[in-house]
């Protein structure tokens, strides 16, 4: 007879038909096993979607959201080119154009929310995924570590929903790759779990590095040769990141501003300094999304003690060899020890290195913890695993319960601060027409958004400040100001776009129709209801659009 799963009594007696009970031999119902086996993925699952539901239940409605970087608008416009011709608009690709192809079956809305509810359950699933040998209590908190942290809080507050699909992929590529089965399933397995991650540059290059580091650790029992894997990780690999990386080298590799460095380097949101804040989680380079909590006593102690409970669980209970503790380790404290460095000893040295191409995907530091913070949501889940092998019932409701209230205890105001930010958005009516007398100007075209700088605040934006969504509602180029000031302490960081002509007297309101026609822009595009100076000297302009919230005008002689 085989062994039970030690939930049964060993009787004797003739084995149990299939569907039987070895004990008195009632019916079992066949797919028992297999939910007993994916009971804690289920849960995990789960848990991430109540943790959804509570911190997005305000956010759904009728309209887009407007949060800084992530921007929509009612009907996006078609590229006006599959190969994006600056770096702003590299930046954004090939998400737009996904966007704009989803548009006519999915609204642009309802695309954002469902991307925000996605970067949630796909996180807790996958770390759930990860922690399945560990146990249903394992899985669940591993999957709250892994969503409710102050990296995540800062990644929504600044609008980087689109960077966070990547960190939200990282898992489900290692257990694409740890999937014991033919090298050509877990190819293709592979392939769906990076594609939300390859829906932007920075996203698609995590997801590359994490699958080819994981094709080189990850051992399978077929037994199969280690260099093969790796080649072909790395080729599909590559093909999920040509969307982006071709019109990078069409665009020869355009160096980035140095003051980038200065600008995005990681901060110090707990008080003890950046590397501190970046090993709780924390240290985003934006004043604005940090959360309010984050400085309190109870914040960083809960940080602190999710910390601990995974070195503990590194060095002491979790039986890894010693290849894997150490890598492990790296993973868990290296990208904020890196941070920490290139924003310190290194920033000068750093700051020069922008001219590298490619390398301004990691100016922004505080995009490298993601790992960090998945490394420690596993850590943490194992731990919770090993205790309920060892001391089963009697300790694990304490260790989860404990665990689990210093989760919520890292940012206890992170539902309220979603519900502020992620509120839609309504735009006026004027917009369409205004967008469709753009997109009837003649060829040749060239429409300048004032006023002169990258973000609007509008009366009815909901949540503040958002880059200006006019270049992806309308097909004519637009230009709009790359100049971003970012306060840093007592200074001001001015980071410019690579490539782009800006005239510094355009900031101020000094536009004249010569300074215009040199920079090559026929049309005006004011709004009229954000912060900024107008353009003043309009002798001679002729006005196409106007409404309340916008007016659009064409300059004399130029075109």
């Amino acid at each position: 007879m085989p062994p039970t799963d030690g939930a049964d009594a060993v009787v004797s007696g003739p084995e149990p038909r299939e569907g039987m009970s070895a004990v008195r031999g009632e019916r079992v119902w066949p797919g028992w096993g297999i939910l007993r086996r994916w009971r804690p993925l289920v849960a995990a699952t789960l848990v991430s979607g109540v943790v959804a539901f509570v911190l997005l239940r305000h956010s759904a409605g009728p309209g887009v959201y407007l949060v800084r970087d992530f921007v929509a608008v009612p009907q996006p416009a078609a590229p006006r080119t599959w190969f994006p011709d600056s770096a702003a608009q590299l930046r954004a690709w090939p998400l737009d154009a996904v966007s704009w192809a989803l548009s006519p079956v999915l609204t642009p809305g309802a695309q954002q929310l469902l991307m925000l509810v996605g970067v949630v359950v796909l996180t807790g699933s996958g770390v759930g995924a990860l922690l399945t040998r560990a146990g249903t209590t394992a899985a669940v908190v591993g999957a709250a570590v892994a969503v409710w942290n102050p990296y995540v809080t800062e990644r929504l507050l600044l609008g980087q929903a689109p960077t966070l699909l990547g960190y939200a992929a990282l898992p489900w590529i290692v257990v694409a790759l740890r999937w014991q089965a033919r090298l050509r399933w877990r190819l293709l397995a592979l392939a769906c779990a990076a594609a939300p991650a390859a829906l932007t540059p920075w996203g698609s290059v995590a997801a590359a590095v994490v699958a080819v580091v994981a094709a080189l650790v990850v051992k399978h029992s077929r037994g199969r040769p280690a260099g093969r894997s790796v080649l072909w990780v790395s080729l599909i690999a590559l093909l999920w990141c040509l969307p982006w990386l071709i019109p990078a080298l069409a665009l020869r590799g355009a160096a980035a501003d140095p003051a980038g460095a200065a600008a995005f380097a990681l901060g110090d949101d707990t008080g003890f300094g950046p590397w501190v804040s970046g090993l709780l989680g924390g240290g985003t380079w934006s004043a604005a999304a940090v959360p309010p909590s984050r400085s309190s006593a109870g914040a960083v102690a809960a940080s602190a003690l999710l910390l601990t409970t995974a070195v503990v669980a590194l060095a002491a209970l979790v039986p890894l060899t010693r290849r894997r503790r150490w890598a492990a380790g790296a993973l868990l404290v290296g990208p904020a020890t890196v941070a920490a460095v290139l924003s310190g000893p290194l920033a000068s040295t750093y700051a020069a290195a922008q001219q590298v191409p490619g390398l301004a995907l990691v100016r922004d530091q505080h995009r490298l913890l993601g790992v960090a913070l998945l490394t420690e949501s596993v850590l943490v889940g194992l731990l919770v695993g090993e205790v309920a092998r060892r001391w089963s019932w009697r300790v694990l409701p304490g260790v989860a319960g404990v665990i689990l209230a210093a989760t919520l205890v890292t940012v206890p105001d992170l539902p309220a601060l979603v519900a502020q930010t992620y509120r839609p958005s309504t735009y006026p009516s004027a917009w369409e027409t205004v967008t469709r007398t753009i997109d009837t100007l003649p060829p040749g075209s060239t429409v300048a958004s004032f006023p002169w700088q990258p973000l609007r605040r509008t009366p009815w934006g909901q949540t503040g400040a958002f880059l200006d969504p006019t270049p992806r509602a309308v097909t004519t180029p637009v230009v709009t100001s790359s100049v971003l000031t970012v306060p840093r302490g007592i200074r001001d960081v001015v980071v410019r776009d690579p490539g782009v002509a800006e005239n510094p007297a355009w900031a101020t309101g000094e536009v004249t129709g010569a300074s215009l026609r040199a920079a090559g822009v026929t049309h005006v595009l004011y709004w009229r209801t954000s912060p900024g100076e107008p353009p003043r000297d309009r002798q001679g302009w002729v006005v196409l659009a106007e409404a309340p919230d916008f007016v659009l005008w064409k300059v004399p002689h130029a075109g």
